[in-house]
């Protein structure tokens, strides 16, 4: 049933969401605005979408965040740093060299990589 609400807010604590709205809110059909409810107590904030993801990074980045953040600073991974640097430092390597944003997109829209075939007995 569509409601016929345009605008939306997520509430999260977690980086990873909102790295994925912000790729992915191009693809949303019928959003008007989407917010992000964003941390918490001081640290707290409202995040625009589609300010960030038109105007602050543009699109062709936008779809490349997925893999970016996974590689230089997911929350999910071991260490806080990519090669001794911090995001910031990733993210002006990556402004510096545009050319990256192709292969970070194709890595970050991979929903499923092709397997080599091991036969019985694990083998390839």
């Amino acid at each position: 049933m569509n409601s016929g609400y345009k605008d939306a807010i997520i509430r999260t604590v977690v980086t990873d969401v909102v790295v994925l709205a912000v790729a992915y809110f191009q693809d949303l059909e019928n959003i008007g605005n989407l917010w992000i409810a964003f941390g918490t107590g001081k640290d707290f904030r409202y995040i625009p979408v589609p300010e960030l993801a038109r105007s602050i990074i543009g699109p062709d980045m936008a779809n490349g965040l997925p893999f970016f953040h996974a590689l230089s600073d997911c929350d999910t991974t071991s260490h806080s740093q990519f090669a001794n640097h911090g995001k910031k430092s990733a993210w002006a390597t990556w402004l510096a060299w545009p050319e990256i944003t192709e292969i970070f997109i194709a890595l970050s829209k991979q929903t499923s990589p092709e397997l080599p075939d091991r036969g019985r007995h694990g083998q390839v």
